[in-house]
């Protein structure tokens, strides 16, 4: 049950500590990016704190997951979000002509 407990609350701190820094311009700037981080944030936080259980470090583990998951999150988010502005910019092309 401790265990359970520590993984939340990293996982709190994780995505506390993700939208701290992303900010909010970002955030309408860049939805995919911060919905990406949060969410791997959030993954890596508790499949690194199941991961480090094994090895009898409950925190650790779910801190670099929480950690490496925000930033990959945050990478594939960011691809998808160019991927649909450029997809917009092309619409705008073919209305024109």
């Amino acid at each position: 049950m401790n265990q359970i407990k520590s993984i939340l609350s990293i996982t709190a701190i994780a995505l506390t500590l993700t939208f701290g820094t992303i900010g909010c311009e970002t955030i309408r700037d860049n939805p995919g990016a911060a919905t990406g981080a949060a969410i791997g944030a959030g993954t890596g936080a508790v499949l690194g704190g199941v991961v480090g259980s094994q090895s009898g470090d409950t925190a650790t583990g779910a801190v670099i997951g929480g950690v490496t998951g925000a930033g990959v999150g945050g990478v594939i988010g960011h691809q998808h979000d160019k991927q649909e502005e450029q997809d917009r910019r092309i619409d705008r092309l073919e209305r024109r002509y």
